[in-house]
This record gives structure tokens, sequence and C-alpha cells, in this order.
């Protein structure tokens, strides 16, 4: 009975190690990209995390400084046979703003448990005229090849939540974590 035990310890341990995921640092200016395909010209924010599948990579990146819009590239590329493929992307312009990535406020984990990486990154919508009013904060996520967002707005002092109508879908897990992490986040400027 004993060995049957340790074996079921081992085998529960075994799975909750596979359900890990690791944060991989990423120096921004080293990126090629002939080797990965971004979209902005320059990048704000690159980060790459590995669970028990391939190794994945988030970049953000912005258009050309001084352009009349201000664009934020959101992508997810994943390694496959040691190239970078892209699986997922969303721009961001919105007029007479400029969009800011914070780049110490972001989230890796997975909380489903199915070795896909739900990860979460936090940016701020300011004024075009003066980069320290801030507008709003939003929250995106990458899960599953699907973008869920989050933004609470200054008008309305932060108090109100504003969900992508996709955000339901959500595995309750998945949701939960996210949930939690907003509500602790601090969104003033």
């Amino acid at each position: 009975m004993k060995k049957y035990l340790i074996i079921l310890l081992l085998l529960l341990t075994g799975s909750l190690l596979r359900a890990q995921v690791s944060l991989i640092t990423v120096n921004k200016d080293n990126i090629d990209r002939n080797r990965i395909p971004y979209s902005g010209t320059r990048i704000m924010m690159a980060d790459a995390v590995e669970t028990n599948g391939p190794a994945r990579m988030y970049i953000f990146s912005k258009n050309e400084k001084g352009t009349d819009k201000d664009s934020l590239y959101a992508e997810e590329f994943l390694k496959e046979n040691d190239k970078w493929i892209l699986q997922s992307k969303k721009e961001f312009c919105f007029p007479d703003e400029i969009l800011m990535t914070w780049s110490n406020r972001k989230a890796f984990f997975d909380s489903d448990k199915d070795h896909y990486p739900e990860s979460l990154f936090i940016f701020s919508k300011n004024a075009a005229s003066n980069i320290d009013q801030q507008h709003a904060v939003i929250l995106l996520l990458f899960h599953k090849k699907q973008f869920y967002s989050i933004e609470a707005k200054a008008a309305d002092s932060y108090q109100k939540d504003y969900f992508s109508a996709n955000f339901e879908q959500l595995p309750d897990s998945v949701k939960d974590k996210v949930l939690a992490y907003w509500q602790n986040l601090d969104k003033e400027d």
C-alpha cells in the first residue's frame, strides 16, 4: 500500500511540475526582425515563456515615432522547428492618445493546466498632448490564440470595469486568476 501511495504522490508532483510556466529574459535590442517578424518599427516590450510545449514570445511594438497616430501591436509567436511563427496579433490605435506599456506589470500562468500559458499585460492610454495625463488602463490577456481585455477609465475614477465581449467565455479558473490580478492592480497614474 505504501508503494502505491508513493507512486501516486510522484505522479501528482510530476503533473504539477508540468503545468508550470517559466519566464525567459529577453533583450529587446537583440531581437532580429528576420527571425521574428513583428509588426511595428520599435519594440516596447518583449517576453518569452516556456511551458511543457514550445517556447512563446510576446512582443509589443509601435509604429514609427512622430507619426500622426500612435499604434501598438500586441503579438504572440510560437517557436516551431527553430522558427518563430505568428500565432495571434492585435493592433490598438486610439485618436489623440498615446499607448504606454507597463513593462513591470504582467503575469504568466497556466491556471487551467492545459500547458498553454495565459499571459497578461498592462498598458495605458494617455493624452497625446500630455503623456502624464492617463485616460485609461487596459489589461490584455493572451489565451489560446484569442485576446481578452478589461479596461478602467480615469473618467469614472477607475471604479467601473469594461470587459471585452468574449471575456465571459474564459474558463472559470482563468477568469478568476485574471480578475484577482486586476482587482489588486493600482490603476491610478
